[in-house]
C-alpha cells in the first residue's frame, strides 16, 4: 500500500478530485487491492525474469562474437551436415581470401574410452577464434600435436606432454601429443587435432564448417558475393558474416521471447478480468456513496474518471511489483548462469516501460463497464440503498 500512498499526490495532481477519490477508494480495501494486483504481479514477474535472462544471453553471445570470433565469414549448412571439401578449395582461390579454415570431426575412442574430437586445418587456430592459452603452446598445433580445452583436460587429468592413443571409426589407431591447453569457449571446445592427420587415418573426407578470413584491405562485399556464388553448388549451404551470425542467434532467442510474451498475454487477460470483478464489486458496495457524490454535485464524467483512475492504480501497482520481482529473479538467474556463458547482464528498459504503459491501458479498458454502471446509477435509488 506504500506505493499507492506514494502516488496519491500524483493522482491528485493529474486526476484532481477524481484521482484523489480513486486513491482513497483503493486504500479502503487493501487486501482486495493486493489480491487483484497479485494476478498481474505473478504473470509479469515470470515474463520479466525470463526476458532479462534471454536478452542477457543474446548480448552475451554478441559480445563473445565481437571478442573472440576472428573469421569474417562462415560457410555451413543450417544443420551442420557435411559437404564436399571442393567448396573450401574453390573459396581459397577467391581474390581477397587469406585463409579458409575447414572443420570436421566425429566420434572416436581415446585411450580405450568413447569420446569425440574436432579436426581443423587450412589455417592457424587463432585465425578462427581468439583462444586463451592455459598451458603449453597453442602455436605448436599441427601434425600429431593436439590441443584440448581446460574443462576436458581437467576431467580426464590430461596435461601438456601426455600422449593419447586414438582409435578412429576406420579401425586405424594413431597417437597424438597434447601440446597446449586452451580455455573452453562457445566457438571451440574439447580435443582438437589437425585435419590432414584426421583424414590420413580414415576420418570423414567432408567438411562440416568453413571459416573464411579475408586479407587486410580486401573488398569484403565482393569476397562475400564470390563465396556465395561458389556455395550455390550446394543449395543447403549458407554464407554468413558476423552480423548475420548475430542476427541468427537473436532470431533463435526471439522465438523464446515470443513464447514469453504469449504468457504475458494470458496474464494480461486474467489480470483484466480480476480488475473488472474488483471494480464491479466496489461499485456495488459503494452504491450509496456514489449516489451521495452525485447529489452534492459530482458529474457522471467525474464518477467515471474516479473508477477509471482506481483501475489504473490497481494495474500499475501489479505492474510495479511484478517488474520489481521479475528483475530480482532475472538478475539472480543471470548471475547463476555466468559459468554457462551468460556473462553480460542486460536490462530491457524499453520493454519494461511498455509493460507499465500496457498496465495502464489494461486499467482503462477494464474500467469501462464498471465506470459506466457507476455513472448511470439513479441518484435517489442509490441514496436509499442500505
Amino acid at each position: 500500500m506504500a506505493i499507492v500512498r506514494l502516488v496519491s499526490p500524483l493522482l491528485s495532481l493529474i486526476g484532481r478530485t477524481s484521482g484523489k477519490l480513486a486513491a482513497r477508494n483503493a486504500l479502503r480495501a487493501p487486501r482486495r487491492l493486493a489480491t487483484t494486483a497479485s494476478a498481474l504481479t505473478i504473470g509479469l514477474a515470470l515474463v520479466v525474469s525470463v526476458t532479462v535472462v534471454t536478452v542477457s544471453a543474446k548480448e552475451s553471445v554478441n559480445a563473445l562474437i565481437d571478442r573472440s570470433f576472428r573469421a569474417d565469414l562462415i560457410v555451413a549448412t543450417e544443420t551442420q551436415q557435411p559437404f564436399d571439401p571442393q567448396i573450401a578449395a574453390d573459396i581459397r582461390d577467391v581474390s581477397g581470401v587469406e585463409y579458409v579454415v575447414s572443420e570436421s570431426g566425429g566420434p572416436v575412442q581415446i585411450d580405450g574410452q568413447d569420446g569425440s574430437l574436432t579436426a581443423i586445418g587450412g589455417g592457424p587456430l587463432d585465425a578462427v577464434a581468439d583462444l586463451t592459452q592455459k598451458s603449453g603452446d597453442l602455436e605448436k598445433f599441427g601434425g600429431t600435436g593436439a590441443v584440448v580445452s581446460s574443462d576436458l583436460a581437467g576431467e580426464k587429468n590430461w596435461v601438456v606432454g601426455d600422449q593419447l592413443k586414438i582409435l578412429f571409426a576406420s579401425g586405424q589407431e594413431k597417437s597424438f601429443d597434447i601440446v597446449g591447453i586452451y580455455e573452453e569457449s562457445s566457438l571451440l571446445t574439447g580435443l582438437v587435432i589437425d585435419l590432414e592427420e584426421y583424414r590420413a587415418v580414415g576420418g570423414a573426407a567432408q567438411d562440416q564448417l568453413l571459416y573464411v578470413v579475408t586479407e587486410d584491405g580486401a573488398n569484403t562485399d565482393q569476397v562475400l558475393k564470390d563465396v556465395e556464388d561458389i556455395a550455390k553448388a550446394n543449395p543447403l549451404l549458407q554464407v554468413l558474416d558476423q552480423t548475420q551470425v548475430k542476427e541468427d542467434n537473436s532470431a533463435q532467442l526471439d522465438q523464446l521471447l515470443f513464447f514469453v510474451y504469449g504468457l504475458l498475454g494470458l496474464s494480461v487477460i486474467i489480470a483484466a478480468l480480476g480488475v473488472v470483478n474488483t471494480l464491479s464489486l466496489s461499485v456495488v458496495e459503494r452504491t450509496r456513496e456514489l449516489g451521495l457524490l452525485r447529489a452534492v454535485g459530482a458529474t457522471r464524467r467525474q464518477v467515471r474518471r474516479a473508477v477509471r483512475w482506481e483501475a489504473v492504480v490497481v494495474s500499475v501497482l501489479g505492474a510495479v511489483l511484478g517488474i520489481g520481482a521479475g528483475l530480482v529473479i532475472g538478475i539472480g538467474l543471470q548471475q547463476a548462469l555466468k559459468d554457462a556463458g551468460i556473462e553480460v547482464l542486460a536490462i530491457p528498459v524499453p520493454a519494461l516501460i511498455w509493460i507499465v504503459v500496457l498496465a495502464m491501458v489494461i486499467g482503462v479498458l477494464a474500467s469501462v463497464l464498471p465506470a459506466r454502471r457507476a455513472s448511470r446509477l439513479n441518484i435517489l435509488d442509490a441514496i436509499a440503498t442500505e
